[in-house]
């Protein structure tokens, strides 16, 4: 062992200094005593150590605290205000404790607010990011980024090396190979592709998808045992996988461990009866139960007990031994923390909340109907943990503003991790009002997932009670009166006052407030996954006191279709049925703690309910309206199945009295026009709902506003991150309009980069539940469009750059100032929308196969020369077209790359036998089983037929019915321009083509009247700003010009008034062209400049309105 043996021992200062010296730039030491004088807690003494020169004078301490105990949240807070008293923005500090031979190594980094030029006491935006090392910890990390990657070159490469999200992408890499060697199948990590037969057999062999949902809750159950050795409850040598020597890992232990272990109360458990000999034995029976569902054998894990309970499944489901090796020696190879890390305080670690994040990945591998990847097919993406934890701050602060009465301020620093002063801010009534408040509070994840903004609701709010409650004797006390049985509440009241108020504060959340519906059953499970570990890392193990069984979530995390509702049973007014509701939800809330026999028996009691429900409803069918049919669904839904529901009723499924006060997530993101099934459009699926909001051009995140919405209490609070095309899409009108019936509090434009993995931009939409019939004034709509540079801290971009929306209606909405709004108001008023011009967009072609469709001058040229006659080469000739690609579109001109296409258009309804030169050239170069259009996969062969159409082999893909179009004068553009002169790039990149081009499907084309006119204001300043505010921005400074934007731009129409300054652009736009034409590299840029100025004229702006325009990036 090298260098990094440092990482492994004790800390001493002298080793670590020298270690300093080669881990940054410039480092000087000169250590000193600093004097804290009072004001904290756990941080007992404080060395400055050094400092690095190059880095800002960027100091280095040692902090050393009271106790190896002390709690994370409070230390971490005690150093943020030391950095605060001594005025450093960053600094390196190591944290040290006399209990412990373990230390962590942090970069802390704080704001200092200022205002009015003046720094204030106060800071903001606070962020420690530590490595754990000393003794026993895993040191891949902290090698990998401390020492392998050389000296730091500047600040930005230092926070750099304390960067979770590189950890976290590196183990998901690893865990996510693993996935695939265990089920099968093909991934791209990088460049490298990787492809596995797999290691798992199950009973039903050839089902894809059982083998991906049993390898997503093998790895789920697998890692939560891991957290569970970190906390001591699980014996590491269980997962020694040769205890059992060359038998089944899978059968002789984790099944045991799973299935009759975990999920069996002591008592109950026959573990001396069975096959297990006795080293596991002793391992297996110090293990407490869980309770919770999480181990209950799901009839996918095909286990059964036979004689001497060992599983009848054993020969049929085999899982190798090796592939449970590797998985624990990548367990071992990083550092597992049960704290969970926050947006404030990140330990370079795995925590609880890389669960998450690991199972919305995979969960891309499973989707039932199409077999692709589900973040594709079911517009999945796991929203970052600082999108989600500004989304439930807002949420929770206008609830509590709203319901506590309290001012804005004092909630919004009641909110902030740092600001611990604000509970000498508020007076008793205040912090009961707020308590009460949260005791009530029902929040609702509409599309759960992996649980992000569940867990994240649950840490904030007890964040708040931290702060307001610290020793939970108000909360607690809150729980306790919820139980009506006093012998019950008194054996619960002793066990809680023992136990960590923060453990007190989540089962009580959890139970009172935390529910989730997610289509999928697998997110489900690790949504109640996350729940279940979030308790257990919280829950103290008291001496002779056993742990307490996880609570059952069947009724908080549900399976089914948000979308689709069925008629409130609650309607029916007669009482047989009422009072078997009432008998329902009584049971419902006594399930939440119930476990073995007591669990056994509840849910018998909620079956035979649900008969008697059943059987209820079919009397009422004989003799009631027929609306009330669909009821009969109630009775049949069983919450213990894990199946799906295709429908969702909250007040039935949550045994709730009333709507929710917080709906909150992502939702998927999936045209209506995508395929459900061979037969039907996802569309067709809720047409029949009355959605307001439904458009069948439109996208499921319309439909799940308007269900959230629908599922709020009055003056209750949505908050959505979704695409933004709703923004500005014909289809979203629809949406536009149905927001503005209530009240829109915020709306934050994304933009691309939120999602690792995504080409869509995002908005955050927070929006109050209230009846407004009118175009709203909206001065209390406050929106701002984000820099990169501003997702660190949303609120304080919103705070500095917002502005306020006015006139919101269903025309499109757009983010700027009051002025640019004004401008944006006059354009449309001068102008018409392109779609009411003379004027038609096409797109460019697809040919299915360009490689033997597109084809240079010398292809063209020799199948030309083959032909056997003159009559024959005039046919060939005639249906071999010039074409561009995108890349060889320019601002004015186009770089031809000498390419033709082969155009054999399928309405052109052609006979290949009369093209006996192409045909040849077809049938030599290529297999005719890769021109077909079948949709058949030849992997064996290297290809693959086109896409399924019915067309014939010679045919190009799509039809091109308007192959006439190409013929004519016309402007021709690249689907998805870039802004980036200094590489290169022209922006905008409109081009003029009067030799009868075809154009590839990476470019438009756009024909009609007066096109010179158009081409000149497209490619003016006014056009790179007018455009950019109408069209989609992707990653790096692209945006994508989709005709359904381009139409919407308003050009003002040719009066005899401004006919003069049309014809002065098009006589510009000539000289242009003709200069490009000898020249492609032509400098235009005077006549340019013209034109930017004539098109100002044709809008009559102002100089303010044009200073606008032209300062705008």
């Amino acid at each position: 062992m090298g260098k990094e043996a440092i990482f492994q021992e004790k800390y001493d200062r002298e080793k670590f200094s020298l270690f300093l010296k080669d881990f940054l730039i410039n480092y000087k030491q000169e250590p000193e005593e600093i004097d804290l004088k009072e004001g904290f807690d756990k941080i007992k003494k404080l060395t400055f150590l050094g400092y690095d020169s190059r880095l800002d004078n960027l100091p280095v301490y040692e902090i050393f605290h009271q106790s190896e105990k002390d709690p994370r949240v409070t230390l971490t807070r005690e150093s943020f205000k030391v950095m605060r008293k001594l005025g450093h923005k960053n600094s390196l500090c190591i944290f040290l404790n006399k209990d412990s031979d373990n230390y962590r190594f942090s970069l802390i980094q704080i704001d200092f607010d200022i205002n009015k030029g003046k720094i204030e006491t106060l800071y903001s935006n606070p962020r420690r990011f530590s490595f754990y090392l000393g003794k026993n910890a895993k040191i891949h990390t902290p090698t990998t980024y401390l020492i392998k990657k050389g000296r730091v070159k500047d600040f930005q490469n230092l926070k750099e090396r304390f960067s979770i999200e590189v950890v976290n992408k590196e183990f998901y890499n690893e865990i996510s190979k693993l996935f695939t060697k265990l089920v099968g199948g093909e991934r791209i990590i990088g460049r490298n592709k990787i492809e596995e037969k797999g290691c798992l057999t199950l009973p039903e062999a050839n089902n894809k998808l059982l083998r991906q949902e049993f390898g997503v809750r093998l790895i789920g159950r697998l890692i939560f045992c891991w957290f569970l050795v970190k906390k001591e409850i699980i014996d590491k040598e269980l997962f020694d996988v040769d205890i059992i020597g060359n038998k089944s890992y899978y059968h002789r232990v984790i099944e045991p461990l799973f299935f009759m272990v975990l999920n069996t109360k002591e008592d109950e458990r026959k573990l001396k009866d069975s096959f297990l000999n006795e080293r596991l034995i002793s391992l297996l029976d110090k293990i407490p139960f869980l309770n919770g569902g999480l181990f209950e054998p799901h009839k996918d894990d095909f286990y059964e007990q036979g004689f001497q309970s060992l599983s009848k499944y054993e020969t049929s489901l085999k899982i190798e031994n090796e592939w449970f090796k590797e998985l624990f020696e990548l367990f071992e190879t990083y550092n597992f923390t049960v704290d969970e890390n926050s947006t404030v305080d990140i330990e370079l670690s795995i925590d609880p909340e890389m669960l998450g994040r690991i199972f919305e990945n995979l969960l891309a591998e499973i989707n039932p109907e199409t077999s692709q990847p589900a973040r594709k097919s079911t517009g999945s993406y796991y929203t970052p943990r600082l999108i989600v934890d500004y989304m439930v701050n807002e949420s929770l602060k206008y609830y509590l503003i709203n319901e506590a009465g309290i001012e804005e301020k004092k909630i919004d620093d009641l909110l902030k991790f740092e600001n611990e002063e604000i509970v000498n801010d508020l007076n008793d009534d205040e912090k009961e009002k707020i308590i009460d408040a949260l005791e009530k509070v029902k929040i609702l994840d509409p599309a759960c997932g992996s649980g992000a903004f569940p867990i994240g609701m649950l840490q904030k709010i007890t964040l708040i009670l931290q702060k307001i409650d610290p020793n939970s004797e108000k909360w607690l006390e809150k729980q306790l009166n919820q139980i009506k049985d006093a012998g019950i509440r008194k054996i619960t009241k002793e066990f809680l006052v023992k136990q960590n108020p923060d453990y007190i504060r989540k089962k009580g959340i959890l139970k009172n407030s935390i529910y989730g519906v997610d289509i999928q059953p697998i997110a489900v499970e690790i949504s109640k996954l996350r729940c279940f570990l979030t308790l257990i890392v919280d829950q103290k193990f008291v001496e002779n006191i056993k742990i307490e069984p996880l609570p059952n979530l069947e009724f908080k995390f549900v399976c089914a279709n948000t979308l689709i509702g069925l008629t409130k049973v609650f309607d029916i007014q007669a009482h047989e049925i009422q009072n078997l509701i009432i008998k329902l939800k009584e049971k419902v809330s006594t399930y939440f703690y119930s476990h073995s026999v007591e669990k056994e028996k509840t849910i018998k009691e909620i079956e035979e309910i649900q008969k008697e429900l059943f059987e209820t409803m079919l009397i009422w069918k004989e003799t009631r309206s027929k609306e009330y049919t669909s009821q009969l669904y109630l009775s049949n839904w069983n919450p213990f199945s894990g199946e799906s529901s295709k429908w969702f009723e909250p007040e039935f499924m949550f045994g709730l009295n009333d709507n929710f006060d917080i709906v909150i997530g992502n939702p998927p993101y999936i045209q209506l026009q995508k395929k459900a099934d061979k037969e039907k459009k996802i569309a067709d699926l809720y047409k029949d709902q009355d959605y307001e909001t439904f458009d069948r051009e439109g996208d499921i995140y319309c439909l799940f506003y308007e269900k959230g919405i629908n599922l709020l209490k009055k003056n209750g609070f949505l908050c959505y991150i979704t695409s933004n095309k709703w923004m500005r899409a014909g289809y979203g009108k629809k949406l536009r309009e149905f927001f503005i019936k209530h009240s829109p509090l915020q709306l934050i434009d994304l933009g691309p980069g939120v999602f690792e993995n995504a080409t869509v931009d995002t908005n955050i939409l927070l929006i109050m539940k209230e009846n407004v019939s009118r175009i709203r004034s909206a001065s209390n709509t406050k929106a701002v469009t984000l820099q990169k540079e501003d997702k660190e801290d949303i609120s304080k971009a919103l705070k500095e750059k917002g502005v306020n929306l006015t006139k919101l209606s269903g025309d499109a909405w757009f983010i700027g100032s009051n002025e640019e709004q004004k401008l944006k108001e006059k354009i449309e008023k001068i102008g018409k929308p392109l779609k009411d011009w003379d004027v038609k967009i096409y797109y460019g072609i697809k040919t299915g196969l360009n490689d033997a469709f597109i084809i240079d001058t010398e292809k063209r040229n020799e199948i030309l020369a083959n032909c056997q006659d003159e009559a024959e080469r005039e046919r060939t000739e005639a249906i071999i077209k010039p074409i561009l690609r995108g890349r060889d579109i320019k601002r004015y001109y186009y770089e031809w790359a000498g390419l033709w296409v082969i155009g054999t258009f399928p309405s052109l309804k052609l006979d290949i036998d009369d093209y006996p030169a192409i045909k040849k050239y077809f049938l030599d170069n290529f297999d005719i089983r890769q021109l077909e259009q079948s949709g058949l996969k030849y992997n064996h062969l290297g290809f693959n037929a086109r896409k399924k159409t019915g067309n014939q082999w010679f045919e190009t893909q799509d039809q091109i019915a308007y192959y006439q179009e190409f013929e004519k004068e016309k402007v021709v553009y690249i689907e998805i321009m870039t802004d980036n002169p200094e590489e290169g790039y022209d922006f905008p990149c409109y081009s003029y083509d009067e030799n009868k081009c075809i154009v590839l499907n990476t470019a438009y084309i756009l024909i009609g009247e007066r096109i010179k006119y158009l081409l000149g204001l497209l490619n003016s300043k006014f056009g790179k700003f007018y455009i950019k505010q109408n069209v989609t921005q992707l990653q790096k400074r692209q945006f994508r010009m989709l005709a359904q934007y381009i139409r919407e731009i308003f050009i003002p129409p040719i009066t005899p008034t401004n006919e003069p300054i049309v014809n002065q652009i098009e006589a510009l736009v000539d000289k242009i062209l003709a200069a490009k034409k000898q020249n492609p590299h032509a400098d235009t840029s005077e006549w340019e400049k013209e034109i930017d100025k004539l098109v100002y004229r044709l809008y009559d702006l102002t100089e303010e309105e044009v200073k606008i325009i032209e300062e705008r990036k």
